[in-house]
């Protein structure tokens, strides 16, 4: 594949999904140039978001649309290798952005992958059950710091797409016996020829025990099995980012998350 079609493929996770998955009080705008989305009842920076923006010509004008749709809501501003203008990132810091992480546009080719079966005490579900939301949600409030209100909208967006009929992906947990201590979750593309990666977290006292690497080479592993071709991640600098390198995958770029209280 061309480097372009990779980071479009990386960038896909935001915006590959299911025709069916929708929820209540999403709202969102989306052109060729411009993919952002908000939630109504939340008033998370991960639910409320700039995924996509292109534009060369009056920039500033539509950076101000961008604002007056969220209105006073938080919101976040990924910013890639494909973002226009070139310039963005510093533009948006001048009005009051300031930047949140920093993550690496990761893919790697399947056909170079060898599968593995971690041995360790450590467990790795797919989610079967309302529980197991529960579960992958609990996990997420833990690390992230979720409020209440972030936590039920989550659960209940989990459910919703768990409950999909023809989902493309699902959530995983891992447990130390009846612990959930870690999540992560996956998507196959519309193709079938990707799976996005979406995401992985390890409670502060399980990490480096392998429990990231058993819940990486699960979903690799299914990715496999499949016939997929690619599996791509955003990977946070420094943190996931040598674990996935080590496993084989390549950069294709920095991407930005920006915020705007």
């Amino acid at each position: 594949m061309l480097k372009r079609e990779i980071i479009e493929r990386i960038e896909g996770q935001h915006w590959d999904y299911e025709k069916e998955f929708k929820f209540k009080g999403l709202i969102e705008k989306k052109n060729s140039n411009l993919l952002m989305r908000k939630l109504e009842n939340s008033n998370s920076i991960y639910s409320n978001k700039v995924v996509k923006f292109q534009y060369e010509k009056n920039t500033y004008k539509k950076i101000d649309l961008v604002i007056q749709f969220f209105n006073d809501k938080k919101f976040s501003w990924w910013i890639g290798p494909n973002t226009k203008p070139n310039n963005l990132k510093n533009i948006l810091i001048n009005k009051g952005f300031t930047i949140v992480d920093e993550y690496i546009g990761l893919g790697l080719e399947l056909k170079k992958w060898s599968k593995l079966d971690l041995k360790n005490s450590f467990k790795v579900k797919e989610a079967s059950s309302k529980k197991h939301i529960k579960d992958h949600v609990s996990v997420s409030r833990e690390i992230w710091g979720l409020d209440t209100s972030s936590s039920d909208t989550a659960f209940k967006q989990r459910l919703k797409y768990f409950n999909l009929k023809n989902k493309r992906g699902n959530f995983l947990i891992a447990y130390d016996n009846y612990k959930a201590i870690g999540n992560a979750s996956y998507r196959f593309s519309e193709d079938g020829l990707t799976i996005y990666l979406i995401g992985a977290a390890v409670l502060d006292k399980y990490r480096n025990n392998g429990v990231y690497t058993k819940l990486l080479a699960h979903r690799l592993n299914k990715a496999k099995d499949n016939g997929c071709e690619l599996a791509t991640v955003l990977a946070r600098k420094e943190s996931s980012e040598p674990i996935l390198k080590k496993n084989g995958f390549k950069d294709f770029g920095t991407f930005y998350l920006l915020k705007k209280e």
